[in-house]
């Protein structure tokens, strides 16, 4: 005879506690204290207790059924600054409203209130869901009382706190960029990059361009450029000095008012040229496109599953979700 499965209310019984507090430690949500959730969690498992897929499933869809979607529940933290940045909340937008969610954008300047002001205007409005946009801040610590919110990043550029985030795999997009130039038969490929995007991305670019070149037995052919700091004389020497055929180039660096001014159109246009990132729309140029739209929508995903979990604050341990980008040629019809 079938030994009978271990339930909620004997993991209550011996822990002291209710069926509902049991339920809040084992799914993760608010509402019990850590030191609890601990001694249920370990009752649990010297029991053998094992959720029932099909009704975790069940409930979870009862739960989401009951979620109240309030008009500003999800906010979007945005510093608009470029076209990527735009497509990212866009796709956020188009994917709450798919949901039944509307989207409050906070856009973030210099001027931006202070950390109190921002919760007590966050919590005004219901919010319990954030997406933070790409940022050039990298330290979000002391900004809010993250334990009331469930957040998802949507770039590598925040450092701290370590949420769950959905990003491009720049790695993959380099690789796709040197696979693509080298079987147009380019042989003397150039990465040109801005030192701060690398430390935003986790060096992939470079480290997906050195690992392509070593595979060749080739010396990488790798300029750190700021298009804000460095001056267009120094990456005309670099291009002079080391001869590329062609070059993949990285956000922010701009086809028209950096490369072309650098070294001039005509020499330019004999260039194979891969942009990561966005579209130059330039007659020679190929983009490998990170789908900013695609992955404001996952991320909207991601943030009201966590919400529907009533999953809040900093994650004991982060999870990155990647998506590939795609190659467009702009020479195809």
């Amino acid at each position: 005879m079938a030994t009978p499965k271990p339930s909620m209310r004997e993991i209550a019984a011996q822990a002291g506690v209710s069926v509902v507090a049991v339920s809040c430690a084992l799914r993760g949500s608010p509402g019990v204290s850590e030191a609890t959730r601990a001694k249920i969690r370990a009752i649990a498992d010297s029991l053998g207790y094992r959720p029932d897929p099909l009704l975790s499933h069940l409930m979870y869809h009862l739960r989401s059924k009951r979620t109240p979607k309030g008009r500003h529940n999800i906010a979007f933290l945005h510093w608009p600054k470029d076209r990527y940045r735009e497509l990212v909340l866009e796709g956020a937008r188009a994917r709450a409203e798919q949901h039944g969610y509307h989207i409050d954008v906070i856009k973030l300047t210099d001027n931006q209130p202070g950390p109190r002001a921002l919760q007590r205007m966050l919590l005004a409005r219901g919010v319990s869901g954030l997406l933070l946009g790409p940022s050039p801040v990298k330290d979000y610590s002391d900004l809010l009382d993250w334990q009331n919110f469930a957040v998802i990043l949507t770039s590598y550029s925040v450092i701290s706190p370590r949420f769950h985030r959905v990003v491009p795999n720049q790695y993959t997009a380099t690789q796709l960029a040197l696979h693509e130039l080298g079987r147009r038969g380019y042989s003397r490929i150039g990465l040109i990059v801005p030192p701060w995007v690398e430390e935003r991305v986790n060096h992939f670019h470079s480290v997906a361009f050195t690992w392509a070149a070593a595979q060749n037995k080739a010396k990488p052919l790798l300029c750190y450029h700021d298009p804000y700091t460095s001056s267009l004389a120094d990456l005309r020497k670099w291009c002079h000095t080391h001869r590329p055929d062609a070059l993949v180039l990285c956000f922010p660096l701009d086809y028209e008012e950096v490369l072309c001014k650098a070294l001039g159109r005509a020499a330019v246009s004999r260039l194979g040229i891969v942009s990561l990132g966005y579209d130059t729309q330039c007659a020679n140029t190929m983009t490998v496109d990170y789908r900013p739209s695609m992955l404001g929508a996952v991320a909207v995903d991601q943030l009201i599953t966590q919400l529907h979990r009533g999953e809040r604050g900093i994650p004991q341990v982060q999870q990155t979700l990647s998506l590939e980008g795609h190659l467009l040629d702009a020479s195809s019809p």
